[in-house]
């Protein structure tokens, strides 16, 4: 699992660390990357990697003679993961991205939906509002639309009709046929506190972190402790500021230096980034 979340704490919140009780370790070492961030680079730099991951599959499987991810898995008994990009606010990438990064962001796009469920690659984009965002052959391949209750503009976008416009609050609508209004199945959905601040002396925890409680456990029964280490996430408020940078790097001076002055074949050492 992926993650880009640009209001940076909706999706962060699997990312942190776990209370004493769970011996501060990630509740999901399922998830591989968050973005949790507005910095449109860096989000486009994740859906780049997740192409080239899809392209190199795709190219595996015509080497060894197969189309589908189900065939492979049949064929050789082997479990390759599907990978899955969930992005919240989607919209926000449009509009953070100059017009050369959102054709580059479409055509990524278009690609995963095009090649990505033959070779188990998938999206799961939630956003407000769909104006200025995908184009219509993009959007056409995201076969499963859901929608909460909205405006007739929103609900046209995203269902292809305008039924959502009279839901009620704790109602769904959802469309897997391209739009067609007799298709619409309506879904009664469950409402799950999460603003309720959990701590260590908490007897009773809210649904959400009993639910990030349960990941943590399962994560222990299979031992993914080699899935935590290698994680990435990137958040905005934990990046350092140059003066801070600069004390680091004054911290290490004596010791690159000598380090330098003991092999001659190093013009000099460059450090990049800090461990943890």
């Amino acid at each position: 699992i992926y993650l880009a979340d640009f209001k940076t704490v909706e999706l962060s919140r699997y990312m942190n660390n776990a209370d004493a009780k769970n011996n501060m370790t990630a509740f999901t070492p399922h998830i591989n990357a968050c973005a949790a961030t507005s910095e449109i680079r860096y989000v486009i730099s994740l859906i780049r990697y997740l192409v080239d991951c899809m392209n190199a599959r795709q190219e595996f499987f015509s080497r060894i003679g197969v189309t589908k991810i189900q065939e492979f898995r049949t064929r050789y008994d082997v479990v390759l993961p599907r990978v899955l990009l969930i992005v919240d606010e989607f919209q926000q990438m449009f509009t953070e991205a100059t017009s050369r990064e959102a054709e580059e962001i479409q055509n990524m796009l278009n690609s995963i939906t095009k090649l990505g469920r033959a070779t188990g690659f998938h999206l799961v984009f939630a956003s407000q509002e769909m104006s200025g965002t995908l184009r219509g052959n993009t959007l056409a391949n995201f076969k499963i639309r859901m929608a909460l209750p909205c405006t007739p503009q929103v609900s046209s976008d995203i269902l292809g009709n305008s039924r959502a416009v009279s839901l009620e609050r704790g109602y769904v609508l959802v469309n897997t046929e391209s739009g067609d209004e007799k298709y619409n199945m309506l879904y009664h959905v469950p409402f799950i506190e999460t603003d309720k601040k959990d701590s260590d002396e908490d007897d009773q925890k809210s649904p959400f972190y009993q639910f990030l409680d349960e990941m943590k456990l399962a994560a222990s029964h299979y031992d993914l402790r080699y899935k935590t280490s290698a994680q990435k996430f990137y958040r905005e408020e934990l990046q350092e500021k140059e003066s801070e940078y600069i004390k680091d790097l004054e911290s290490i001076a004596e010791q690159k230096n000598a380090l330098v002055a003991q092999n001659h074949t190093l013009l000099d050492a460059v450090v990049l980034g800090k461990t943890g």
